[in-house]
């Protein structure tokens, strides 16, 4: 399914917001080390930018896109926290820039209803 994967992987690499991302591929039946390793070069040629680190974990029967991934400068990490540090020293390191929060426009309003004041009933009863 490296169809899904490609389009999951790119559409979070547009969003302004993500800074970069970590790529972590279980073993399953359907899984293409590959394919799912072609996704994380194309995504890395298109957003030079953002640092894409990928953990492919299946041992000998990832290691043809471990070996695709390394051909083409990408991380590959055998443990989701190494390439979590990774991504840390990125940012602590001032590689890539933290991602600012946007305001959620509808938490914005929410924010704004709660701190409305409530009329006060002995106002609204003199009219």
């Amino acid at each position: 399914m490296p169809e899904r994967y490609e389009v999951a992987v790119n559409t979070l690499l547009e969003e302004d917001y993500i800074s970069g991302v970590i790529i972590i591929q279980t073993l399953q039946t359907m899984t293409d080390p590959v394919k799912d390793a072609m996704v994380a070069i194309n995504a890395h040629k298109r957003f030079r930018t953002k640092p894409i680190i990928c953990t492919y974990m299946g041992g000998k029967f990832s290691r043809k896109g471990n070996e695709l991934l390394k051909a083409h400068n990408i991380p590959d990490y055998n443990d989701q926290r190494k390439a979590a540090l990774a991504m840390a020293a990125l940012i602590h390191r001032g590689k890539i820039a933290k991602p600012e929060p946007k305001e959620c426009k509808k938490c914005a309003s929410e924010e704004k209803r709660k701190n409305k004041k409530p009329k006060d009933k002995n106002q609204s009863s003199k009219r």
